[in-house]
């Protein structure tokens, strides 16, 4: 330690430095966790869980999060597709500035819904996103495609089929006009893992020509199936896709 003073004892330095120094404030701290699949982009950390499991966390902050519910299953209809409907999209929330604490959090992700039947729900802390809560988008999707997916087409090449199912930006079935041509309805697009990717779209109906899936947005399409942990929506007759959950912070 080296002390300069003067004659009369002032302290005019402290290790080289002038009296009167600003030091400054300590460099924030980044927040630093473990669990999930860990990738990275730029100064950024990605934690995605595709199955349920915990987020780790031993120094909170703030993080952005993305919870997407599976998708509904489309419905078979009489004879195979006829009158048969597509599947919902899942539920899609991000929220940018979720707090975090030093505590272990589950992340847990919902199923995709088997023909007939609706996708599981999807959750991270307090952020839930299942049906009837307030989460983007239509508060009907991933339920049952028999109640809350499109109704019946009327255009004169696919009449009489079932319409395409809702996607979680709201544009559902025939509410949304898509039902002339059996399209799935559009899902939530988000940026979440470094590059743009959509979530949450609906299903297609019939399986085999006329409608298209919002396979953009992870919803199926004639004999495509929706992909895992996009939480779209299944084709007719189709399983809806699996959800995910997925968080993102800086870390350096």
């Amino acid at each position: 330690m080296d002390i300069l003073k003067n004659t009369a004892g002032n302290v005019l330095s402290y290790n080289g430095l002038p009296l009167g120094t600003t030091w400054g404030a300590a460099p924030a701290a980044f927040v630093e966790a473990t669990g999930g699949t860990i990738t990275y982009d730029g100064d950024y950390k990605i934690h995605t869980f595709t199955t349920t499991g915990d987020l780790e966390v031993t120094v909170g902050g703030e993080v952005n999060v993305l919870v997407v519910a599976g998708g509904a299953g489309g419905s078979p209809g009489v004879g195979g597709s006829y009158y048969g409907s597509a599947g919902g999209g899942g539920f899609v929330i991000e929220d940018a500035a979720y707090s975090v604490g030093v505590e272990t959090i589950t992340a847990t992700v919902g199923a995709g819904g088997a023909p007939e039947t609706a996708g599981g729900d999807s959750s991270f802390g307090s952020i839930d996103c299942s049906r009837g809560l307030p989460c983007i988008g239509n508060t009907q999707l991933g339920g049952d495609s028999k109640l809350y997916s499109g109704a019946l087409g009327d255009n004169a090449v696919c009449l009489h089929q079932g319409g395409g199912g809702a996607g979680a930006g709201g544009d559902a079935g025939i509410a949304g006009g898509k039902s002339k041509n059996n399209d799935g309805g559009d899902g939530i697009k988000s940026s979440i893992t470094g590059s743009e990717v959509g979530y949450g779209g609906g299903g297609a109906s019939p399986s085999t020509g006329c409608g298209q899936g919002d396979a953009v947005d992870g919803g199926g399409s004639g004999a495509a199936a929706a992909p895992a942990n996009r939480g779209g929506g299944g084709h007719t007759s189709g399983y809806g896709g699996s959800g995910v959950v997925i968080i993102r912070y800086k870390y350096q």
